[in-house]
């Protein structure tokens, strides 16, 4: 019998102030615009959320209720990434910082009540070192800052960690300015000299092997789980 597949939900976010070309919304048009649906027992639902304080848990709120995910995958722009950063830890709070729309966060704790930080049980180091013997560059992170990424994250592994029927993995994903074919900077102008900037093909690419191994641990998680 053929096993269902994995639901794999993938954001990224649109512009946000100082930067109007966001490289994660890249990413999401060429997840979208590709003609595999599924691949390797995957179903990719990729998703781009506004960078505002006010609708994007709503946002995300409605694509965990409609997709089901297994397993939930966020991009997000930082232009001091050094390749893929993979984010260990989400904190409970915010920062007074603008949103794409001029608002600050209405709030000052992403979760009333909820825990300091959430851990995802997916091993950002081992995930690292996957990439690394595929040559490109990443990093294991345990600061996902206090913008909109790590609110999003916060929510993300909130609803992970808040199920009790099924088994769902969160995941953030740092990543800094990429270059296009014809030269062209996702953010126009981010390239200073040391920052590092991944090719469009490095960043896709990239992805789906995060997508797998996401993919491989979750199905792993679930063996074991039965052998229990």
């Amino acid at each position: 019998m053929t096993k269902t597949a994995l639901q794999i939900l993938v954001t990224g976010f649109g512009p946000f102030p100082g930067v109007e070309a966001n490289p994660t919304a890249f990413l999401i048009e060429q997840l979208q615009h590709t003609n595999i649906t599924v691949i390797d027992n995957v179903k990719i639902h990729p998703h781009l959320l506004e960078t505002a304080w006010h609708t994007a848990p709503k946002q995300l709120a409605t694509l965990y209720r409609d997709i089901k995910p297994d397993i939930m995958l966020h991009f997000g722009y930082a232009q001091s990434a050094q390749g893929f950063c993979l984010e260990k830890y989400a904190h409970n709070t915010t920062v007074q910082a603008l949103d794409h729309f001029g608002d600050l966060p209405p709030f000052h704790k992403v979760v009333t009540g909820g825990v300091s930080r959430l851990q995802t049980p997916l091993p950002t180091a081992q995930i690292a070192d996957y990439l690394h013997q595929s040559e490109f560059p990443a990093e294991s992170s345990e600061n996902a800052g206090h913008y909109l990424c790590n609110m999003v994250y916060y929510l993300s592994c909130n609803f992970s960690q808040g199920e009790r029927q099924r088994k769902v993995h969160s995941l953030f994903v740092h990543i800094p300015p990429i270059k296009l074919p014809n030269g062209k900077l996702i953010p126009e102008g981010s390239d200073d000299g040391d920052t590092l900037v991944l090719s469009h093909q490095q960043l896709v690419t990239g992805a789906w092997h995060i997508i797998r191994f996401c993919r491989d641990f979750h199905i792993m998680a679930d063996d074991n789980r039965i052998m229990m």
